[in-house]
């Protein structure tokens, strides 16, 4: 028996087009994979996890001469507590000193600004640790002039 090309093609994309893949996330985020965007006007870190422990540093990539402010965002939703969670948000400047640091424990919405000076608040580095952490993470910066 002779099999024609036509008939191997149609065959193909009936098998490629029945195929099922892994169900969609119902709430958009896949658990415990980070999704980061790092760009010259914002750095976002957004995270659903489950007992997930990690510890991560990024080189942030906004614009922050002097006359700029930082606007950070933390968002904990969905905290399921545990004893040995500690997590924790550090800015660090390029000397590796923290500017800034947060730790969380339950849901929380905080928002700080904070006007970039060379001297003084000049952060480069977000520092990111968890263990544990079961919830939702939502953390934001953004670099806008002092007049906008």
């Amino acid at each position: 028996m002779k099999i024609k090309p036509l008939s191997l093609i149609i065959l193909a994309a009936g098998l490629i087009y029945t195929c099922v893949g892994p169900p969609d996330a119902e709430h958009g985020f896949v658990e415990n994979f980070p999704v980061v965007v790092n760009i010259d006007s914002v750095f976002v870190y957004t995270l659903r996890g489950e007992d997930y422990s990690f510890e991560e540093t990024y080189n942030i990539q906004m614009d922050l001469s002097e006359g700029r402010e930082i606007t950070s965002i933390l968002v904990v939703t969905e905290y399921i507590g545990s004893i040995s969670d500690t997590s924790q948000i550090w800015l660090l400047n390029d000397q590796d000193f923290v500017q800034q640091s947060w730790t969380f424990s339950s849901n929380l919405i905080q928002v700080e600004t904070q006007a970039v000076d060379s001297i003084y608040y000049f952060p480069t580095k977000v520092m990111m640790s968890g263990n544990h952490f079961s919830g939702v993470l939502e953390f934001t910066l953004t670099s806008t002039t002092s007049s906008d």
